[in-house]
């Protein structure tokens, strides 16, 4: 069958993504253990450099402090003042330049580890990345899965519900029609649409609304679903706040605003990912995460719009205020030496 051909060259590629996973996961595993090796070197390398530094200069004060005696000696001066000044002035000089030399290490080891930590932190970031890359199209695939197991399923209860109403002619429902069941109940398929277009667990925006309706045309037209699971669905769709929307075409601001919201949570998940690698708390990787992806929103949707006032209507339609819109607009303002804000 068809179906279940192409269901299996889709979970033969899922494996592939699967296996690709752990390769990545192996490779970062080897580039990070080669980082922190690297590191451990280096820092041994200034360790004994200090320590050779500092046996240097030990052995040039006591060589110094020996040529003096002497001279002092030959002078008669070997126990006076002047002798004793002369090696306190040299153990000052001593201490002076073992303290520059720890200092410098000091120094040294701090520049290592900032660069271990960028390093790591930059492996860590291209791991995340493709890893993120892998489930995306695990997702993907996932996805078509389950499509083509719904359309299987609708054809075989379409076939079934024919062959049902053929053994009962004759009989008061016989032109009935009875549409598709879905597996899952009008409950969890509601759920599973509102999750799919809002991660807050409800919509309220108008272009959610568009993508909810469009599913459920999907539905309907596609799978030809049963009436009363259809009308149950929609019920309980409303309860997450689904209205059915006004049929007109959606104005490019429209797409823009669901494009944007796309490109957000791509970021945002990027980043969190990325920070949570680096070892973050959770909270703070989730602050950080979203400090970056709002920051990145702001610049694609301004980096689209015509003018300033496109702007701030789009910002609208993602819930962002016209005060933060209009600091965003004035600080772009300030970095291209202060042009009027209708030129952009």
């Amino acid at each position: 069958m068809a179906y279940n051909d192409a269901i299996e060259s889709l979970k033969n590629a899922l494996n592939g993504y699967s296996e690709e996973e752990e390769r990545i996961k192996e490779l970062y595993a080897k580039a990070k253990s080669a980082l922190a090796v690297r590191y451990a070197g280096d820092i041994a390398a200034a360790d004994r450099d200090r320590l050779a530094k500092r046996a240097e200069a030990e052995a040039d004060a006591k060589r110094q402090e020996r040529n003096s005696d002497l001279m002092m000696a030959q002078r008669g001066l070997a126990f006076s003042g002047e002798a004793a000044q002369t090696r306190l002035d040299s153990a000052l000089a001593l201490n002076k330049r073992l303290a520059e030399i720890d200092a410098l290490h000091a120094e040294n080891r701090g520049e290592l580890a900032k660069t271990q930590s960028e390093d790591m932190l930059k492996t860590e970031a291209e791991e995340a990345k493709r890893t993120a890359e892998a489930q995306e199209g695990k997702n993907k695939i996932l996805s078509e899965i389950a499509g083509l197991e719904l359309k299987r399923e609708s054809e075989q209860a379409r076939a079934a519900n024919a062959a049902s109403a053929q053994g009962a002619a004759g009989s008061a429902q016989e032109n009935e029609k009875i549409g598709y069941l879905p597996p899952v109940t009008a409950k969890a398929l509601a759920e599973q649409i509102i999750s799919s277009v809002s991660s807050k667990g409800y919509v309220s925006k108008n272009w959610e609304m568009e993508k909810i309706a469009e599913k459920l045309d999907s539905l309907k037209k596609g799978y030809e679903i049963d009436g009363d699971y259809l009308n149950d669905l929609i019920f309980t769709l409303r309860a997450y706040g689904y209205t059915e929307p006004e049929r007109q075409q959606k104005s490019a601001l429209d797409k823009l605003a669901e494009e944007a919201e796309t490109y957000y949570r791509s970021v945002y998940g990027t980043n969190y990912a990325s920070y949570q690698l680096a070892g973050f708390p959770e909270n703070t990787a989730d602050s950080r995460a979203k400090e970056k992806a709002r920051a990145k929103l702001l610049e694609y949707i301004y980096d689209r719009v015509s003018d300033a006032r496109d702007f701030r209507n789009v910002c609208t339609v993602l819930g962002i205020s016209n005060a933060e819109a209009n600091e965003y607009i004035e600080s772009q303002r300030l970095k291209t030496g202060g042009a009027a804000e209708s030129e952009k």
